[in-house]
């Protein structure tokens, strides 16, 4: 919850001065697709990142019309540490890449999000296109709350 609530809540309100004195304040909060989830295994993290989505909400209205404040919500992201979580799963090299394909199996669009997914969707929020976009959690997950 530290590392994934009161840290973004502290450094957003330790920034504040100097994003009210700019002409195109900004936050783009980063929450996951498992604020909306259910899954023993992630239940800190979940709930932390729900904290993270409400509080993108609340910042948003506090803080307009001179900051705008969204989210993004990733589902699975294959990433050197999202890899070294499964192969500590894993018996073996095959049984590795078995784990690894039945997330993707998960997913209507059958493929692992990329880093670049993420950073493109964030560009864009944090950019005068979307100089509209306030309150919202974006989910950038293959369709996976979709199928929920």
């Amino acid at each position: 919850v530290d590392i994934n609530l009161t840290s973004a809540y502290t450094l957003t309100h330790l920034m504040l001065p100097l994003l009210k004195a700019s002409s195109c304040g900004n936050i783009v909060n980063v929450s996951s697709a498992l604020s909306w989830m259910v899954d023993k295994r992630f239940a800190a993290y979940g709930a932390a990142k729900a904290g993270m989505n409400q509080m993108t909400k609340i910042l948003s209205y506090e803080l307009a019309p001179s900051i705008r404040v969204n989210a993004v919500a990733p589902g699975a992201v294959r990433t050197p540490l999202s890899e070294s979580q499964f192969r500590a799963r894993a018996r073996d090299d095959s049984h590795f890449e078995e784990l690894l394909e039945a997330v993707i199996q998960r997913y209507p669009l059958s493929r692992w999000g990329t880093t670049e997914d993420i950073a493109r969707t964030i560009a864009f929020l944090a950019s005068e296109q979307s100089g509209w976009i306030t309150g919202q959690i974006i989910p950038i997950d293959g369709g996976l709350l979709e199928i929920r």
